[in-house]
């Protein structure tokens, strides 16, 4: 699971992606 993150986490970009779209979703639960 740790390697399969490495290319993830040097794609700042897809990550930065992933991360707001899991906070849209908390707010869309929250709301």
């Amino acid at each position: 699971a740790g390697r399969a993150l490495v290319p993830v986490l040097r794609d700042t970009g897809r990550l930065e992606l992933v991360h707001a779209a899991l906070l849209a979703l908390g707010l869309a639960l929250a709301a």
